[in-house]
């Protein structure tokens, strides 16, 4: 049987007054532990704060953990620990998962969408054929090759 289980995505906030802030992981509420996913990188963080120990911030879990009253409802816990330091929590959003493997994917699937920053696709342009290189080589041995829009004017073919 599906359970629920809720979340906070965990958002860093160097300097308050700038109003900067970056998702950098998520907190599941597993009602006998807080299970914190971070970033394996926090160069977004470092980003806004290069003055920002790392190592500090990879230390939550077990703060969280360890302020998060655990024998309380979700809510509760949530509320003793949504803000720590630079650390702080979204409301509460919840997923179902009926097994460890359909937590799992969940999980990395709210990293994925919500925290992760998105990769960068490289748009690679396509190797010219045997043929676009026969033309391309016949027009330069005939001089018919432009490099410029001017070379249009005077007839040529440009590339």
């Amino acid at each position: 049987m599906a359970r629920t289980l809720h979340y906070a995505i965990i958002k860093a906030v160097p300097d308050p007054r700038k109003g900067e802030r970056v998702n950098i992981g998520v907190a599941v509420f597993l009602g006998d532990r807080i299970d914190v996913r971070l970033l394996p990188s926090l160069g977004k963080l470092r980003a806004l704060d290069p003055r920002i120990d790392v190592n500090d911030v990879y230390r939550i879990e077990e703060h969280i953990n360890r302020l998060a009253p655990l024998d309380e409802e979700v809510a509760v816990q949530h509320s003793m620990v949504r803000r720590l330091g630079i650390v702080e929590m979204t409301e509460l959003a919840w997923f179902h998962a009926s097994s460890k493997d359909e937590y799992d994917a969940q999980v990395n699937a709210i990293m994925r969408e919500l925290v992760e920053p998105p990769s960068k696709k490289i748009e690679r342009r396509p190797y010219p054929t045997r043929l676009q290189t026969a033309i391309k080589r016949a027009l330069e041995e005939r001089g018919l090759l432009g490099k410029s829009l001017e070379d249009v004017e005077r007839h040529k073919v440009i590339d």
